[in-house]
């Protein structure tokens, strides 16, 4: 019994190496019903995105980061945290379909030094 639950907490605390990316309307929500764009995603590894915007009314755009990190406490030293990074799209970067845009190149995001 021992050993199962010792298995089953080591499984718990290792690191996932993945998180996941939405586009959506809405910078304050955690929990997305229908994303505009969600993906999972490899850390250290690049990634493309590519949306179609639903509807013809303007809105702005969010890309939103959630990540698992190790946060270390007295009780218990490696305890997990669920972390958001959220930033606006510019508006400059998104166009109606059939006319050109330029890319979005959000460049590197280091989420170590995110606080």
């Amino acid at each position: 019994m021992w050993s199962l639950l010792k298995q089953q907490m080591s499984k718990m605390y290792a690191p996932t190496g993945h998180g996941y990316v939405f586009i959506s309307t809405n910078p304050r929500a955690n929990h997305e019903n229908h994303p505009i764009f969600q993906k999972e995603v490899k850390y250290g590894e690049p990634f493309f995105i590519t949306v179609r915007p639903r509807g013809t009314r303007k809105t702005k755009f969010y890309l939103k980061i959630f990540y698992r990190c190790m946060r270390p406490n007295l009780i218990n030293y490696r305890s997990k945290m669920i972390r958001k990074y959220v930033e606006e799209i510019p508006t400059q970067r998104i166009s109606k379909i059939g006319r050109p845009t330029s890319l979005y190149h959000r460049g590197k995001i280091d989420l170590a030094r995110l606080r």
